[in-house]
């Protein structure tokens, strides 16, 4: 309590009359009657619901309890003793079995509450030193009691030394404790009572966390949110496919729960679509998505939950407002099932081809792991999402550093834009608990000129034909004047995380998933529009000359 009651009481009473006075002291009754309260509720629990008393630990609580009343009586005003007593009467209490909340009572009772000094008489010895500071001030000569540095110390240690003896122990115990008391002991306290379990061998590990180590401010780092809503469906058998990069891989079905894998370096949490669906209906327009996503997985259902899902969601959501992207899963698909996504609502329909060559997709997500896809079966879909969504309305994922090369990949770009798709670009990371996770991340250099090409293709019309590479098919020019090459460099937005338009024109990406390929200390796609200094830093990766001012 910051402001002693009577004060607050003579406040009240002047200004507002006797009867809110009345009310507090009624309150204050209350207040009072509430703790006693509690004092004979411990007492109750510690005489009739103990069912077993060690008698000798009740000895030697009684014994050190008796040493802190003498303690008391010879007149000891320094809180140490009485808690570090207090400490082994607490312990004692709680071998015999008697509730030890009981010991803090009894070493509370023995602790002085009364001042050494009288208030009555440090408040005099207080206006006396005043009184005589203030007429030196004031005299003709210079007033040396402020001046001179012992008599400066002298005049401080007078009033510390009648400071200590007017407050009573039990004051300055209560003031020490309080700070731990009320961020430790408190939280503890109700967290215990809340039933959250405290697991003190996962702090390391989530402190450590790359999501948490980019969290400043209360946000993810450099960025509010993603403002795609990315649904992924999920079974408990889990997918049937096992490709070698994927954190949902058959594989991994032994090792934990499905619902516990991570995939892209998320923790998916599992909601029922009612739900999603019914915060998001309450104001489409206002909602901070600016597109929605149904990411499939290879499973038995997953052609129909995904129309399940479709319907829900344009039943009550227009497509205008919030349009609908599907990630498919070509492998269980058909012609009709495409057309079927389009029927329902769906907007854009891509293919998650991932590997860049046939080869490298059939050592990765085919036979080459016993997977059951198959690059043939993918490009077939992805054709006929091209004559029933339309152009650029339909696309393809592709993983950049999974043993392909940079000409590999940007020639499958420039084959998705001949086709009038898109393709959406992400650098390779070891998913943890993948068959590739021992393999090492892409190396930025390469990244970036793949980035930076990709974009070329996909929105300034250079062809993959006007660039130049080396023996080893590493971008060595990209087609353009440098000028040019720089403005583009400078706007940033090729280093952005690609992935389907938003609802407005000028949105590229609205499926800014952040950090979903790399750690926020070392950003590979940019779920933000890159500053000054990651524009640095992106041309240094490029080995390009920093232009940016």
């Amino acid at each position: 309590m910051g402001m002693p009651i009577s004060f607050i009481l003579g406040v009240i009473d002047d200004k507002f009359g006797t009867v809110i006075a009345s009310l507090i002291l009624s309150l204050t009754f209350l207040v009072a009657l509430a703790i006693v309260d509690d004092l004979g509720a411990v007492a109750v629990i510690a005489i009739f619901y103990t069912d077993n008393l060690a008698w000798d630990a009740l000895g030697i609580a009684a014994l050190l309890f008796g040493l802190l009343i003498v303690f008391n009586r010879l007149g000891i005003r320094n809180p140490i003793p009485y808690f570090i007593v207090g400490t082994f009467v607490w312990m004692a209490f709680l071998q015999s079995g008697v509730h030890a909340t009981v010991a803090g009572i009894l070493t509370a009772w023995t602790i002085p509450a009364r001042s050494k000094f009288d208030v009555e008489l440090f408040e005099a010895k207080i206006n006396a030193l005043s009184h005589r500071m203030s007429e030196r001030r004031n005299s003709p000569g210079e007033c040396t009691l402020m001046r001179d540095e012992e008599q400066r110390r002298g005049v401080i240690q007078t009033l510390l030394d009648g400071i200590h003896l007017v407050e009573t122990p039990l004051q300055r115990l209560e003031h020490s404790l309080h700070i731990p008391v009320a961020f430790l002991i408190v939280p503890l306290f109700a967290l215990a009572n809340a039933g959250i379990p405290l697991q003190l061998d996962q702090v390391p590990s989530l402190v450590t966390e790359p999501i948490t180590l980019g969290i400043m401010g209360g946000r993810m780092y450099g960025c509010e949110c993603t403002r795609c809503l990315n649904l992924l469906l999920t079974y408990p058998e889990g997918c049937r496919a096992n490709c070698a990069y994927c954190g949902l891989a058959r594989h991994r079905e032994a090792e934990r729960d499905y619902a516990d894998r991570n995939f892209i370096r998320v923790d998916w949490p599992a909601v029922p679509m009612a739900e999603i669906i019914d915060i998001v209906a309450k104001d489409p327009e206002a909602s901070p998505f600016h597109r929605m996503c149904i990411s499939m997985i290879t499973h038995p259902r997953s052609e129909q939950d995904t129309f399940a899902v479709l319907e829900q969601w344009t039943d009550r959501i227009d497509p205008d407002a919030i349009p609908v992207s599907i990630l498919s899963n070509p492998t269980t698909m058909t012609r009709d099932d495409v057309q079927k996504c389009k029927d329902l609502g769906a907007d854009i329909f891509t293919v998650a081809l991932d590997a860049a060559t046939p080869e490298l997709f059939d050592r990765t997500r085919g036979k080459g792991v016993q997977s059951p896809h198959k690059w043939k079966k993918y490009w077939d879909t992805l054709l006929e999402a091209k004559d029933i969504f339309g152009p650029q309305k339909f696309g393809a994922h592709i993983i950049v550093g999974m043993g392909e090369t940079e000409y590999e990949v940007l020639k499958l770009v420039q084959d998705l834009v001949d086709l009038g798709g898109h393709s959406h670009m992400f650098c390779f990371f070891p998913e943890e608990g993948s068959l590739m996770d021992h393999l090492p991340a892409t190396p930025r250099d390469q990244w970036r000129r793949v980035q930076l090409a990709r974009y070329l293709i996909d929105y300034r019309d250079v062809r993959v034909e006007q660039m130049k590479f080396d023996d080893q098919g590493r971008v060595t020019a990209f087609g353009i004047p440098q000028a040019e090459l720089d403005d583009v460099i400078d706007d940033g937005i090729a280093f952005r995380t690609s992935g389907c338009p938003g609802k407005f024109q000028d949105d590229i990406s609205a499926c800014d998933r952040p950090y979903g390929d790399s750690p926020p200390s070392d950003i590979a796609s940019y779920p933000f529009q890159p500053k000054k200094k990651d524009l640095k830093k992106i041309r240094r990766q490029l080995d390009i000359p920093v232009a940016v001012e």
